[in-house]
């Protein structure tokens, strides 16, 4: 892939698109969604400045699409407390792994009851990890610097967002 220094994630995620496309019509770009690119290109931050061939990207994305789906699934399993999955911090799920990543590499050596009871007290800190409710949040999508697709930030951001709370209100 050629080096890119480009800004916006919608445009990293096309360049991606068409590369692959042109490079023999790879079937999974129809599955690469924008949100899983984004997780990715965000995880990796800035990988599209190295070069690497489109086989090697390929296999860079669907590293983290797996390292993605398989903390999700972990998050499954710990909102057996009946608890929403999706309430439960991602970023936070992610450090306590890696916090009982040692408790369970010695627990893989010891019998299955005592590896078993380690996952468990790993799922119980997991559910702890709760996202904050914040409900009605919203943010204007302006831009303070950069001339993009967005208006520029002019005011202050509390008074666009009370604009937009007041446009919100009025329908």
């Amino acid at each position: 892939m050629r080096r890119s220094h480009l800004r916006s994630f919608r445009t990293q995620a096309n360049t991606l698109r068409r590369q692959f496309l042109q490079d023999g019509g790879l079937p999974f770009t129809d599955v690469l969604t924008d949100q899983i690119l984004s997780q990715a290109l965000a995880t990796v931050g800035g990988w599209l400045d190295r070069v690497f061939s489109p086989l090697v990207t390929l296999w860079e994305v669907w590293a983290h699409v797996l390292a993605y789906n398989l903390i999700r699934t972990v998050m499954a399993q710990a909102a057996r407390h009946e608890i929403p999955p999706r309430s439960i911090s991602f970023t936070g799920t992610m450090q306590t792994l890696e916090a009982f990543e040692p408790l369970l590499a010695w627990g893989s050596a010891r019998d299955v009851v005592a590896r078993r009871d380690l996952y468990h007290l790993a799922l119980d800190a997991i559910a702890t990890h709760r996202v904050g409710d914040r409900p009605d949040r919203f943010e204007p999508r302006l831009k303070k610097r950069r001339k993009d697709y967005c208006g520029w930030f002019t005011k202050p951001r509390a008074e666009v967002k009370r604009r937009m709370a007041e446009g919100i209100h009025k329908k």
